[in-house]
C-alpha cells in the first residue's frame, strides 16, 4: 500500500511554508522560528518543533483551528508550568507528545529505541506509513546525513510516496531541502537521523529535560476516536 500525502509548498519568507493534504485534511506546516507575538511565543521560536508537529499531526486528523501556539497553552494546562529555572519545559518528550495527541481523541503510541534497534524502528515505522498512520519522528545531529536539522529535532512523517520515499513536513528552515517546510527522504536517511545508542521514553515525564537522548523515540499517530 503507498500512503501518499499532498506536499504543497508556500510562502517560504512566511509563517506557514507549505502545506499538507492528506485525504480529506490538510494543514499548515508551520515555520517554529516565525512565531513573533503573544505570551508562549518564544518558546514555539526556540524549542517549539514538537508544538509544530503535533498541532500539523492534529489537523491532519481532523482537529479544526489549532495551531503551534494554541497547542503550547493546551499543554501548560496539561502538565503545568515549566521549570525554567532547570531548563525543562521548552519541548515536548516522546510521552508528551502522545499524550498531546490524546488529550484531543486522536490515537498515539510511542516506541523507543533499544541501542541497536535503529533498523528495525526504521521498518516499522515505513510499515505504519504503508498502513496510513502518521509518524512524529524525533531526530538527531549525528552525521551530515541527517536531513532535517542541525539539532535535536521533530518532524512529521506524513505519507510514502511512489518511489518509496517518505514525505516530511518539516517545521525547520535549517533541514536540507530545495523547499522550506517539505521534504522527501529516503528510509536510510530516517536510520542515519537515529540516535546510535538508543534510549527510550521515560514513562511519566512530559516536558523536555536537559539529557534528552534518554528519551529517544518516535509515536505513530493513529485515529481521531471522537
Amino acid at each position: 500500500m503507498v500512503n501518499e500525502a499532498v506536499l504543497v509548498p508556500g510562502d517560504p519568507e512566511g509563517l506557514i511554508a507549505a502545506t499538507v493534504r492528506r485525504g480529506e485534511h490538510e494543514a499548515p506546516v508551520w515555520i517554529q522560528t516565525r512565531w513573533e507575538g503573544g505570551e508562549y511565543a518564544p518558546y514555539v521560536i526556540q524549542n517549539g518543533c514538537g508544538h509544530c508537529a503535533v498541532a500539523m499531526a492534529l489537523r491532519l486528523s481532523g482537529v479544526p483551528d489549532i495551531d503551534p501556539y494554541l497547542e503550547y497553552q493546551n499543554d501548560r494546562r496539561l502538565f503545568g508550568a515549566p521549570n525554567e529555572a532547570a531548563g525543562e519545559g521548552h519541548w515536548l518528550d516522546p510521552q508528551g507528545v502522545a499524550a498531546s495527541l490524546r488529550s484531543f481523541s486522536v490515537g498515539a503510541e510511542v516506541f523507543g529505541i533499544p541501542a541497536g534497534g535503529q533498523a528495525a524502528a526504521t521498518a516499522h515505522i515505513l510499515s505504519a506509513l504503508r498502513d496510513g498512520s502518521m509518524v512524529v519522528f524525533l531526530s538527531f545531529p549525528l552525521t551530515e546525513d541527517n536531513p532535517f536539522s542541525t539539532g535535536a529535532h521533530y518532524v512529521l512523517l506524513v505519507g510514502i510516496d511512489g518511489r518509496g520515499r517518505v514525505q516530511v513536513a518539516n517545521s525547520s528552515l535549517r533541514g536540507r531541502t530545495p523547499t522550506p517546510g517539505v521534504q522527501t527522504v529516503s528510509p536510510e536517511a530516517l536510520t542515519a537521523a537515529l540516535l546510535p545508542e538508543g534510549g527510550n521514553p521515560t514513562e511519566g515525564v512530559f516536558w523536555g529535560q536537559a539529557d534528552y537522548s534518554k528519551r529517544q523515540g518516535y509515536i505513530i499517530v493513529g485515529e481521531r476516536y471522537v
